[in-house]
């Protein structure tokens, strides 16, 4: 009798401690997710960022975008970080967004957050004239943009964007998001990067290291130059004098890009600096040191 009652207990023990590892493999790794930012304004941008040991691929939802984080360079894949972009037309409210994530054992699990959108200050209105505005076909030219930063190279791993330089120094002639009334009204939209008034000529250096997607010289955006830096930001120089570099090279900090110009629909010697994450535009302020 006594027999049995140990055989009993040491089966019990046995299922218990199976239980035990069973419940353990089932639980989602521990991660450690961060915002940089507790609420953000249409047209800003924040980064997020997983840490953990056992997380091999993430993704967020949020807002009808599907955003991939990527591995920080040599972070051996504890630390894996994206940036969000709040669109110009986001309306102020609290936003959800999903984590999805594959750990070491190919076990898929959901995590759910939350962030809120404030309202911006009005926009600011600057009203242009440019000769010969209607022969230009910007929303070609444009969609040719779009689609270069569609392409970009997934597998190309840079370390963390941050620590930007300015690609030129020089008097700030228009900020992000000012609403731009071109030719009396014929034509109205909201500036998506900052100018830099810079002489003719000025060296224009990549802010961060990168690789080039495309370099044209287009008849309304002047001489043209896109480049990647991983975690989906794509920076963008127009009406350039010169482009010093060629598509699919791969630039370091500070390397010289190209140099100021007026071409394209250009009011005078100016860089036009524009950021794009995931396809949003985003200030620049947010990325460039001091002001």
């Amino acid at each position: 009798m006594m027999r049995e009652k140990w055989l009993t207990l040491a089966v019990a023990m046995v299922v218990c401690v199976g239980c035990a590892q069973i419940s353990k493999k089932s639980l989602p790794p521990l991660l450690q997710l961060t915002f940089t930012k507790s609420t953000i304004e249409p047209g800003h941008a924040m980064k997020v960022i997983i840490k953990s040991d056992q997380i091999v691929q993430a993704e967020l939802q949020t807002q009808g975008q599907t955003i991939r984080m990527e591995p920080l360079l040599g972070g051996d894949g504890l630390i894996q970080e994206t940036f969000i972009s709040m669109p110009l037309d986001t309306i102020p409210d609290a936003y959800s967004v999903t984590l999805t994530a594959i750990d070491q054992r190919g076990i898929v699990f959901k995590k759910y957050y939350s962030y809120r959108v404030v309202a911006r200050s009005p926009f600011k209105v600057s009203r242009l004239w440019i000769k010969n505005f209607g022969k230009y076909n910007f929303s070609s030219e444009s969609a040719i943009m779009r689609h270069a930063r569609e392409a970009i190279p997934l597998e190309k791993r840079f370390g963390t964007v941050s620590g930007f330089l300015w690609p030129v120094r020089g008097r700030i002639s228009e900020v992000f998001g000012v609403k731009r009334i071109y030719n009396g009204g014929k034509n109205t939209w909201y500036h998506g990067g900052i100018d830099i008034a810079a002489p003719g000529g000025t060296v224009i250096v990549a802010p961060a290291d990168g690789i080039v997607l495309l370099t044209r010289q287009f008849e309304a955006h002047g001489n043209t130059t896109l480049i990647y830096h991983g975690f989906g930001l794509v920076t963008t120089y127009l009406h350039q004098k010169e482009i010093l570099v060629h598509e699919g090279q791969t630039v370091i900090q500070g390397e010289k890009i190209g140099k100021v110009g007026t071409t394209g629909s250009s009011t005078g010697n100016h860089l036009h600096f524009q950021i794009n994450i995931h396809h949003v535009k985003a200030d620049p302020f947010d990325f460039l040191p001091g002001k």
